[in-house]
């Protein structure tokens, strides 16, 4: 009986434990995770050493259909109905787009992650200043428009256009087929952001920030910032 006792028990230990790590799971994939920060990109607003928690309740969490981005192959996605969509302003977190090897094209990584300020919505248009790749007035692009490849400025398209069609660029006109987001970091001077490497696909976003959980490393004193728990952003 004694034994039959320690069975039942460790059996008991044993769900509650798996039970504790699929809801763990969960809870990452809908709800929220939190990311650490370690650049001055968000300054002030996000500082290095903040760990900071990402929502994903609110656009929604996104599902992957495959994993054949793990080897540059295609990203799909579905997304869960979330409580609203992308604002400008709003503290996003995202897997930040990078050039494809060998082709005028960008990729996706899942571990290459990005925390910026929603400064463009699809469908509008935004005004840079300097000499960045993005300056001036430039249309971020929304689902369904078409775009004409006479476009004086076509060649700000050239990456998202192949990221769609798989590499190829067409010779007359190209049909979006996702959103995008221009991104900017709050410390504009030392920010790597959507100026630099172009607009960000609807797909590549994680979630929204409107949170500091903690910071536990000053970049000065290497100590505990009581005052970063729970910052609004």
């Amino acid at each position: 009986m004694k034994w039959q006792r320690i069975l039942k028990t460790c059996i008991c230990l044993w769900i509650i434990f798996a039970m504790l790590v699929v809801a763990r799971i969960c809870c990452r994939i809908f709800v929220g995770d939190w990311f650490p920060v370690n650049t001055t990109s968000m300054v002030p607003a996000i500082i290095p050493g903040d760990k900071i928690w990402v929502n994903k309740l609110i656009f929604g969490a996104r599902i992957y259909k495959n994993l054949d981005f793990l080897d540059e192959g295609a990203l799909k996605t579905f997304r869960v109905k979330g409580f609203r969509k992308i604002r400008k302003g709003d503290v996003v977190v995202f897997n930040a787009p990078i050039q494809r090897s060998g082709l005028d094209s960008i990729t996706f990584k899942i571990n290459y992650v990005f925390v910026k300020r929603c400064t463009g919505l699809p469908g509008e248009t935004v005004k840079n200043h300097g000499h960045q790749n993005y300056s001036g007035a430039v249309y971020i692009p929304k689902r369904g428009d078409t775009l004409s490849m006479k476009n004086p400025k076509i060649y700000l398209y050239h990456t998202v256009i192949s990221y769609e069609t798989g590499g190829t660029i067409p010779s007359d006109f190209h049909v979006f087929l996702n959103n995008y987001y221009f991104m900017s970091g709050d410390n504009v001077r030392h920010s790597h952001d959507s100026r630099y490497f172009g607009f960000v696909p609807e797909e590549f976003i994680i979630g929204i920030s409107r949170r500091v959980l903690f910071n536990n490393r000053d970049a000065w004193r290497q100590k505990f910032q009581g005052r970063r728990i729970f910052k609004r952003l």
